[in-house]
């Protein structure tokens, strides 16, 4: 299932215990701030990596989970096209390939990464998909119809672009609590 690398605990290796308050705190901020990561003690209970990010920025588990799905896309289009005798250059051919796209989109929902939503698309626009649009499955899987294909692309035996548009479900890895108290 999706995880996230931040929070988690490492085999074999010591954390280090003075990072929290004083210059440890400062040698902990210079750290993070650099896009490097820190296995660190905390409150003597948890044994914990972060803050789970590559030097350029990004969340492993962000890397890791795109990893997972271009994988799922690639065998399941291969798969098809490998189990069937042919997959015809018509829309009803593309519908098939854009099914299976759809499937490895569908895995990454059932692990967590592709997040079912109401959020809106911020991203590019793509074909039919524009800023502002919501994304209900988490995932949009669309290609152009062979009616706007030129002619060379028959002459190739190519199929249609398939284009996937994502909403990434995320990962909490801080939360603010407010404490209200009355006497």
């Amino acid at each position: 299932s999706y995880y996230t690398a931040a929070l988690k605990s490492l085999v074999g290796i010591t954390p280090e215990t003075a990072v929290w308050g004083g210059s440890g705190q400062t040698y902990y901020n210079n750290i993070t701030t650099n896009n490097c990561n820190v296995y660190v003690n905390f409150a003597s209970t948890f044994s914990i990596l972060m803050p789970g990010i590559l030097p350029n920025g990004q969340y492993i588990d962000e890397i890791v989970n795109l990893d997972i799905l271009t994988s799922n896309l690639q065998y399941n289009i291969m798969n098809l096209l490998t189990s069937n005798p042919s997959i015809p250059q018509t829309d009803a051919g593309q519908q098939s390939l854009l099914n299976a796209a759809a499937q490895a989109c569908e895995q990454s929902v059932g692990i967590g990464f592709i997040a079912p939503t109401n959020r809106k698309w911020t991203g590019p626009t793509v074909l039919n998909l524009t800023a502002g649009q919501t994304l209900p499955q988490g995932y949009l899987v669309q290609s152009a119809s062979y009616a706007t294909a030129a002619a060379s692309v028959f002459a190739n035996r190519q199929a249609m672009p398939i284009y996937v548009s994502i909403i990434e479900a995320g990962a909490v890895q801080s939360v603010t609590i407010g404490v209200y108290d009355q006497r």
